[in-house]
């Protein structure tokens, strides 16, 4: 029994350093930490502008006033490649998703405009 604990302990250790640095680690309740720098926000509707609230992992979109049917979120970091992201907005009509992904940036498309809506997002490649 001994020495299953010890083989576990030496692979927490052995990985640690890696999901700490991705971002990707879970606490005991079974929610995901997110890590990751303070993103911006472009291209997401005027008076007032979009706004981001959040870490390049997860966060929300508080989208800009006016016609507003697409945001682009710019990570604070570029990586090697394009994460993983699963975008929502916060209503019951109107759909949207992530329409390019890049590893710099997220760009949300919705099925018409949002203005002053909110937009949750996860990129947990991040």
């Amino acid at each position: 029994m001994r020495g299953f604990f010890v083989a576990t302990l030496v692979l927490v250790l052995m990985l640690a350093p890696v999901l700490v640095s991705r971002g990707q680690i879970a606490r005991t309740d079974g929610t995901a930490m997110t890590s990751g720098g303070t993103p911006t926000v472009s291209a997401c509707g005027s008076a007032p502008a979009g706004n981001v609230t959040g870490t390049d992992t997860a966060g929300t979109i508080a989208v800009g006033g006016g016609v507003v049917t697409s945001c682009q979120l710019n990570f604070s970091t570029t990586l090697s490649a394009a994460p993983p992201c699963v975008v929502s907005p916060w209503s019951t009509v109107i759909i949207g998703g992530p329409s390019s992904v890049t590893a710099s940036a997220l760009i949300v498309g919705l099925s018409a405009s949002l203005g002053g809506g909110t937009i949750t997002y996860f990129c947990p490649g991040r």
